[in-house]
């Protein structure tokens, strides 16, 4: 018996089956122990975890005898380091305090008063804004404009110039 022949570029049609007309029920997915796997997963874990804060009580020999010579470790929420060197060396000032805080504010209120609503902000933004114009920076007044825009603050590149000029007639930018 030979097969009929197929016009050239189409897919050959798919032979009926003795059931003709009768759609083929699919194939059931195998059924997957999925939930208890994971049980399984998680029992070990509670296990793993419970076996593991015995043996360090055990190594670390924890006891509630308050006059141990132990010395007490207290985690920092932020440690102490000392960036003034890296900061020096980036052409940034110290952290202005106190006359000469609110000298360097005075001048930036006066190049444009909203920047000073965050004093922090305003502060941080002119002591960074020192490493650009202590590094010869290509686009000093652009990059002041973009440092002194933050939330609801906008400062054009015209207020970055005064900026610019401020910080650098207060001499704050010495390092």
């Amino acid at each position: 018996m030979t097969q009929p022949q197929q016009p050239w570029g189409q897919a050959p049609q798919p032979q009926q089956s003795a059931w003709s007309g009768q759609p083929q029920p699919a194939p059931r997915p195998p059924k997957k122990n999925t939930g208890r796997n994971i049980g399984l997963g998680c029992l070990g874990l509670v296990v793993a975890l419970a076996v593991f804060g015995i043996v360090a009580s055990v190594i670390t020999g924890s006891e509630d005898d308050s006059s141990s010579t132990k010395p007490s470790v207290v985690a920092s929420a932020t440690p102490s380091v000392d960036y003034s060197a890296a900061e020096k060396a980036a052409g940034i000032p110290p952290n202005p305090t106190g006359a000469k805080r609110a000298e360097l504010l005075r001048a930036l209120r006066a190049a444009n008063p909203d920047i000073t609503r965050y004093e922090d902000k305003a502060v941080d933004a002119a002591r960074n804004q020192c490493s650009a114009l202590n590094g010869d920076a290509n686009k000093p007044d652009w990059l002041a404009s973009q440092r002194f825009t933050y939330k609801d603050v906008t400062t054009t590149e015209k207020q970055g110039h005064q900026i610019n000029q401020a910080l650098t007639d207060l001499g704050f930018c010495k390092v």
